[in-house]
């Protein structure tokens, strides 16, 4: 989804990619970070999968300022404000 050779990815990025073990109960993804459950929300997002994203966003919060990382994942959701769907402004 994300452009993996961009400067911005390449600059901001600990890792390349994000691994999600599956949940014993082989019903939902585990994330480490913050940064991989934004990334994962962004993901379901773009993909329509306006539910599965709803249930993530609200398992998702913070107290802190973002890191460099999680602030250029969240500025990806920038590419879902053409979405008209009532189901993305639910979100």
């Amino acid at each position: 989804v994300c452009d993996r050779s961009s400067i911005g990815w390449q600059q901001v990025m600990e890792s390349r990619f994000y691994l999600y073990p599956v949940h014993t109960s082989k019903t939902f993804l585990l994330n480490k970070t913050l940064s991989s459950a934004l990334y994962l929300i962004l993901l379901r997002f773009l993909n329509r999968d306006y539910v599965g994203a709803m249930r993530q966003i609200e398992s998702c919060y913070v107290d802190t300022d973002f890191t460099p990382e999680e602030q250029w994942v969240f500025a990806q959701f920038e590419r879902t404000i053409d979405d008209r769907h009532p189901d993305a402004h639910a979100c």
